[in-house]
């Protein structure tokens, strides 16, 4: 990194701009936390899991998030240096290319790694769960040791199903049949109330 002086024709907007500058840096500092926290629990959760869990919750593709760190590292020194009076140029124009190439590397490791996750979890006995599976992009994909776990009618109340699961994935117990019936209709009970 180049620590040398802010040019000149900075100077003035370092001035107006340092209230903004401060609020950008603190906003990337903890986008770069929630990146790296993210990124590290779902790697834990896909690779550091125990084999008696029965069920599952990944979303694989937050993993390749981490790369795109190396972007919001040099924006944020950038940002840092224009606070402190120093030229940012070359900070910005790494966080440029390493932005651009952390977007191409994570939309051509895509597919490979959700196939590399996916082939993992089946080799282990797990089956994919459509039914409770949240309908938005963003939600996790749900796999299950067991199929007939795997019912429509939990769609409806995902988080009641999930919590549950988590317990008795906690517990190191796989529930029966019957109590997740009978969860589901406590929960779409009360839904209807």
């Amino acid at each position: 990194m180049e620590w040398t002086d802010l040019e000149a024709k900075y100077a003035q907007a370092r001035s107006n701009e340092a209230t903004s500058k401060k609020i950008l840096l603190f906003i990337i500092t903890v986008l770069i936390i929630l990146t790296v926290t993210a990124s590290l629990s779902e790697f834990q959760e896909l690779f550091f899991y125990n084999d008696d869990h029965f069920f599952v919750k990944e979303s694989s593709s937050t993993v390749l998030l981490i790369l795109l760190l190396p972007f919001w590292l040099y924006f944020w020194i950038a940002t840092l240096q224009f606070l402190l009076n120093y030229s940012f140029k070359l900070s910005m124009t790494l966080a440029i290319k390493s932005g651009v190439s952390g977007c191409l590397l994570l939309i051509i490791g895509f597919y490979p790694f959700n196939y590399y996750v996916e082939t993992t979890l089946i080799d282990k006995g797990y089956i994919y769960c459509n039914w409770l599976t949240g309908s938005s992009v963003r939600a996790p994909d749900v796999w299950l040791k067991n199929e007939y776990l795997c019912l429509q009618d939990g769609s409806v109340v995902l988080s009641d199903v999930y919590k549950w699961f988590e317990i008795h994935n906690e517990k190191g117990i796989e529930p029966k049949l019957e109590e997740l019936e009978i969860l589901i209709q406590k929960a779409r009970s009360e839904i209807n109330r």
